[in-house]
């Protein structure tokens, strides 16, 4: 026991100190691009050799020596060139697990399977349900990400091989590892893939889960002429322009932090979802003039759209799409515009060019100002994707 605490101690050693020389080592290799490359499998093989060489599996060596590479300022060109190695090599991987089941009394793992299965696929996901209530958010956002973790984690399998091949647990507990992790990770797809149609089924059933912060709303007036559903970063940038043009406004989101900040900032707020009848009827959809939506989910959009104009057939209502298909048929069901955002940098681009391009003065103008706008938002980014100065509005 001594022998294996003095070994993980003096592995835990070395994993801190890695850093203060792979930094000026990569530094070194960033310089020659087939040197990048050859440095990261080095410290790879050189990981996996310390590891088998204490009696660990080959595996921890190669993770540990991932998490190292990851934290490099040169990881997403290490990524790029280890893109080929780490598809053959998962396949592989994968394709050792599959061999380990060949083997397998079914009849000794059923039960322990089905208990299991029932652990990680309902208590799980109630778990983390209950966890992301307690910090206020929408019912619907515990419910999405309750389903997105109702799996066990590959890292598990690395584990779990590990444990195997220092005979440190039987066969059959890794194969009923490995069959509660894939089965798992399979019916997650389609939980994940149907989840905002299973969310409709019990929605009702789960308003148990939702509990709402304290502010759930910062009103000062009643009549609004804009409603701007989603504050992110999209949306931030909105605002700002709503702002400045002094227009009567209100923010509805349902992160609990983003309505927070808006109610100390002193923007009218309410805490909950564009699909929310309560909601609705709380802003009183018959008034504005004008419905932004940043939130890209189509059904929202969809379901916002309906009601807006079964109740409010003069106001303009402005969506969010991340497809072309979705932007078509929003347009189809009577958006008056469809924002884009993978578009706008590519549209501003070109208003830019067809400005400034003869004109060395405005270039140099607007990089300022584009400069400081940057700065600008990383002062932001640090804390929030709300700006301070919105207090002073």
């Amino acid at each position: 026991i001594m022998l294996f605490v003095a070994k993980t101690m003096a592995i835990l050693v070395l994993i801190i100190v890695s850093p203060y020389f792979l930094k000026p080592l990569f530094n070194f290799a960033a310089k020659h691009q087939e040197l990048l490359l050859l440095g990261a499998l080095a410290v790879c093989f050189t990981f996996i050799f310390i590891m088998q060489t204490a009696g660990f599996s080959t595996a921890i060596g190669a993770f540990i020596a991932g998490v190292l590479l990851a934290n490099l300022p040169y990881r997403l060109e290490i990524i790029g060139k280890m893109t080929p190695l780490r598809d053959f090599f998962v396949t592989l991987f994968f394709v050792s697990l599959g061999l380990e089941l060949v083997e397998v009394n079914f009849s000794n793992i059923l039960t322990p399977l089905i208990i299991i299965l029932l652990l990680v696929l309902i208590l799980k996901p109630f778990i983390v349900l209950m966890i992301t209530s307690l910090f206020h958010y929408e019912r619907k956002t515990s419910f999405l990400t309750a389903t997105s973790l109702a799996q066990t984690s590959e890292f598990s399998l690395v584990l779990g091989f590990q444990g195997l091949m220092l005979n440190h647990i039987p066969k059959d507990v890794f194969s009923l590892m490995l069959l509660v992790t894939i089965i798992s990770i399979t019916i997650t797809t389609y939980l994940m893939k149907y989840d905002k149609k299973i969310y409709k089924l019990l929605s009702h059933h789960l308003r148990f889960f939702e509990i709402k912060p304290k502010e759930t709303s910062f009103i000062r007036e009643k009549d609004f002429d804009v409603v701007l559903f989603g504050c992110n970063r999209l949306g931030y940038s909105i605002l700002r322009a709503l702002t400045k043009l002094n227009t009567k406004f209100v923010v509805v989101d349902y992160d609990p932090e983003v309505i927070e900040l808006l109610t100390k900032s002193g923007i009218q707020c309410i805490y909950g979802d564009a699909t929310d009848p309560e909601i609705l009827e709380k802003i009183d959809i018959k008034k504005p003039k004008l419905f932004i939506s940043t939130v890209a989910d189509r059904d929202d959009n969809l379901y916002l759209l309906k009601k807006v104009k079964e109740k409010n057939k003069d106001a303009l209502v402005f969506l969010t799409a991340t497809q072309l298909d979705d932007a078509l048929e929003f347009y189809e069901a009577g958006a008056h515009y469809v924002i884009i955002p993978r578009f706008l940098g590519g549209d501003y681009a070109a208003l830019l060019v067809e400005k400034f391009s003869k004109n060395i003065n405005e270039i140099i103008k607007e990089k300022a100002r584009h400069i400081e706008e940057l700065k600008m938002r990383k002062r932001v980014s640090r804390a929030h994707p709300l700006h301070k100065e919105f207090r002073k509005a």
